[in-house]
C-alpha cells in the first residue's frame, strides 16, 4: 500500500520539484528485498562489480527507500536502461510523483474546462490534488 509522505510542501511558491509528492511514503526496506533485488540486478547486469551492490545497498538505505520503491526502481532500470553499465544514480533517482496544484493553478485549470469536482484540497495544506491522483496515494 502506498502511503502519503508526511511532510507535504506548501506550493504557493512552487518549484518544479516542490509542486508534486512522491507516491512512495514511509515504509520499511527489508534485507530480504535488498537481497532479492540485488540478485535480479546481478542476473541482468553481470558485468557490474560486487562493490557496486555494497554501495547500492548503503545508498538505498540512506535515501530511505521502501521495499516497493526499490523493487520498482530495479524493474524500471531493467526494463528501460540502454547504456552499457547502469549507475547507482540511475536507481536512486527513480520516483513516481503526483502533481499538486496551487489555488491559482486550480483556477486556471477550471478556466480551461476542468471541473472543481475533479480536485480535492490536501489536508492542512494550501494545495489541491486531482481525485484520480488522490486514489493513487489512498487519500
Amino acid at each position: 500500500m502506498v502511503r502519503l509522505q508526511k511532510s507535504l510542501p506548501d506550493i504557493s511558491e512552487a518549484t518544479p520539484r516542490s509542486n508534486s509528492i512522491s507516491l512512495y511514503g514511509e515504509g520499511k526496506l527489508t534485507a530480504v528485498t535488498i537481497v532479492r533485488e540485488v540478485k535480479k540486478m546481478k542476473a541482468a547486469f553481470p558485468e557490474l562489480p560486487a562493490q557496486f551492490y555494497e554501495i547500492l545497498s548503503q545508498r538505498v538505505k540512506a535515501n530511505k527507500f521502501t521495499d516497493e520503491k526499490l523493487e520498482d526502481a530495479i524493474n524500471n532500470l531493467i526494463d528501460n536502461f540502454t547504456y552499457p553499465k547502469p549507475t547507482i544514480a540511475d536507481i536512486i533517482s527513480y520516483d513516481k510523483r503526483v502533481k499538486l496544484h496551487s489555488y491559482s493553478q486550480l483556477c486556471e485549470l477550471v478556466s480551461q474546462g476542468h471541473s472543481w469536482d475533479e480536485f480535492i484540497k490536501m489536508p492542512d495544506k494550501k494545495a489541491w490534488i486531482s481525485k484520480i491522483d488522490a486514489e493513487k496515494i489512498n487519500l
